[in-house]
């Protein structure tokens, strides 16, 4: 079977098997590592609120359900599955690729997942980190040399998942642009628009 997302799993055992085994806990399992005990029938993962397929890598995986019973009883069933979740992706507000800077820039940053951290990269230097949500990034644009920048933002995410963001943004914290500037990017000094 094929899964993503968050996939509904329950132990598959019905009332007349969990009274006549008098079964009183079901473990599940994924890749051999238990990650919930459910003693209560219908016997669900999470209460039924379901597996996040997001927390393993895409590929091969066997899930497996134990169940125990009176007298030593003892039953198990695998289910291998495959995961298959789109990439992760990172969005980004307060710039956008050609952006004009100035003083502090703020971003903003969201994954629409369970993210750990998301950091902000400015020419291959790490400058910002955010291990809460909403995640909120700074750069102190005066410490830059006038000019273009490349600004990348990475997401972690749970299970190894990463999103990366790349955009060039322009520093502009004096008040005349060199005449470069204005010519690469075509517009008029005072017509920029500014973040900050």
């Amino acid at each position: 079977a094929s899964v993503h997302g968050v996939a509904r799993w329950w132990s598959g055992i019905t009332a007349a098997r969990r009274w006549s085994r008098r079964i009183h806990r079901v473990d599940f399992l994924v890749d051999g590592r238990r990650l919930w005990t459910d003693r209560t029938w219908p016997f669900a993962f999470r209460g039924g609120s379901g597996w996040d397929t997001r927390t393993v890598a895409n590929g091969r995986h066997l899930l497996v359900v134990r169940a125990y019973g009176a007298r030593g009883y003892r039953t198990r069933k695998l289910v291998p599955v495959r995961v298959v979740n789109p990439p992760m992706r990172v969005r980004l507000s307060g710039a956008t690729a050609t952006s004009m800077l100035h003083g502090l820039a703020r971003l903003a940053a969201r994954t629409g997942e369970r993210t750990r951290r998301v950091m902000l990269w400015v020419d291959g230097r790490p400058v910002s980190r955010d291990d809460t949500p909403p995640f909120r990034l700074r750069w102190d644009t005066r410490d830059a040399a006038e000019g273009p920048h490349s600004l990348v933002v990475t997401a972690r995410g749970i299970g190894g998942r990463r999103a990366v963001e790349r955009l060039t943004v322009v520093v502009a914290n004096s008040d005349a642009l060199p005449h470069s500037l204005r010519a690469a990017w075509g517009r008029p000094a005072d017509g920029w628009p500014a973040i900050g």
